[in-house]
């Protein structure tokens, strides 16, 4: 009998994990299908590049929009960490003059130079900037990097650091120009929130400055 009620128990558990991630998965398309992004089969070269650059491997999965205000994707991403859902991120062709590539990530603490070495995607092509150079991130949680030999323009650094301070950003963990593109991420489970988020994120740093 106890032998019964352990297999009946442990069933309804799978059931229970069955139905919610089904659950996870209805939600997500729900999501992506009324922000209008189509599922797309054929990776853009341009977008594969994008997803090795930042985080080092391949999308898993990418989604087309066009509209008025231009063509944007919704990619997302396997960062491999058993315990996230992984990454999704809104890549948008940016329209501002070209610029050096920079990244801004949101992390408790910046991160060392011997993790970095060790690391690939972002942390392998970029160098943070040091304190005089993002005073202006200051307490905010985010942390600036560049490309290795690059330099940024006063001018581009204000535009981009205005936009962590919209209320909306809480909701990311990075932000990306790596010309020609603007690329927005957090995580796979606030994808709604991205939404939301990145096209604010868009209109500030196009207007800032």
């Amino acid at each position: 009998m106890d032998n019964v009620v352990g297999i009946v128990s442990a069933l309804g558990v799978i059931l229970l994990g069955v139905a919610l991630f089904v659950a996870v998965a209805l939600h997500r398309k729900r999501t992506i299908e009324t922000s209008g992004y189509e599922k797309i089969d054929a990776a853009d070269s341009a977008i594969v590049a994008l997803t090795a650059a930042l985080f080092d491997t391949e999308p898993t999965e990418i989604h087309q929009r066009k509209d008025p205000s231009g063509q944007s994707w919704l990619v997302f991403v396997d960062t491999g960490d058993s315990e996230s859902s992984g990454c999704v991120m809104v890549v948008f062709r940016a329209e501002h003059d070209a610029e050096s590539s920079a990244v801004l990530l949101r992390s408790g603490l910046r991160i060392p130079k011997f993790f970095r070495k060790l690391e690939g995607g972002v942390l392998a092509w970029t160098k943070p900037l040091d304190d005089s150079e993002a005073s202006d991130l200051a307490g905010t949680g985010w942390f600036a990097y560049k490309g290795s030999s690059q330099d940024l323009s006063s001018s581009f650094k204000k535009r981009l650091f205005s936009v962590v301070r919209i209320p909306q950003s809480k909701a990311l963990l990075g932000i990306a120009v790596i010309d020609p593109y603007l690329v927005i991420w957090s995580d796979a489970a606030r994808i709604k929130s991205l939404l939301v988020a990145a096209p604010l994120v868009r209109t500030a740093l196009q207007q800032s400055g």
